[in-house]
C-alpha cells in the first residue's frame, strides 16, 4: 500500500470513530399503561353534520382509563382494552388489544391522537388538520346526530 493510501485509511478510521463517539444515544420510548388523562372522555366527530351530509352518523369515541370504544355509522363498534400509550412531541400514540367484532378481526391496534385546545384529531395528517376533521368533547351522546 502506498503512502497516500495509508494516510487516507488512518484519517478515515479516525474521523469515523470520532463521529460515532459524538452521536447522542437515543432514548428508549417509555410506554405507560391506561389512557392519558388529556384524551379521556367522550368525543364526537364534527364532520358529517357540517361538511358531508351522506357520511352517516358522527363517529363517537369514548376513552376511559382502561377502555377504548369507537362507534361509526353502520359499523360494528371497536372495543379496546389493555391500553398503553406514549407521547412523542405533540402526538399521543396508543396501542390496545381489540376483540373480534363483526368483520373487525381484532388483535393489536394502534392509533395516533393529536389534541389542540378543545379539538382532538384521530390519526392526524396535514389534510385532516387543514379540513378540520376533528372531534369535540361532549357531555353525553345523543341517540341520533
Amino acid at each position: 500500500m502506498n503512502k497516500f493510501g495509508k494516510i487516507a485509511l488512518i484519517l478515515g478510521v479516525s474521523f469515523g470513530l470520532s463521529a460515532t463517539a459524538t452521536m447522542p444515544a437515543q432514548a428508549k420510548t417509555t410506554w405507560h399503561r391506561g389512557a392519558p388523562a388529556t384524551l379521556r372522555g367522550k368525543w364526537l366527530n364534527t364532520i358529517p353534520r357540517k361538511k358531508d351530509g351522506v357520511a352517516g352518523f358522527a363517529t363517537q369515541l369514548k376513552i376511559t382509563s382502561s377502555r377504548f370504544f369507537m362507534g361509526e355509522s353502520s359499523m360494528p363498534g371497536v372495543f379496546g382494552s389493555k391500553l398503553i400509550w406514549h407521547k412523542s412531541g405533540k402526538v399521543y400514540y396508543m396501542r390496545m388489544h381489540v376483540k373480534q367484532n363483526g368483520f373487525f378481526r381484532g388483535g393489536t391496534w394502534s392509533y395516533r391522537f393529536y389534541r389542540t385546545g378543545s379539538k382532538l384529531y384521530l390519526n392526524p395528517t396535514k389534510n385532516h388538520l387543514k379540513r378540520g376533521y376533528a372531534f369535540k368533547r361532549v357531555a353525553k351522546f345523543r341517540n341520533w346526530y
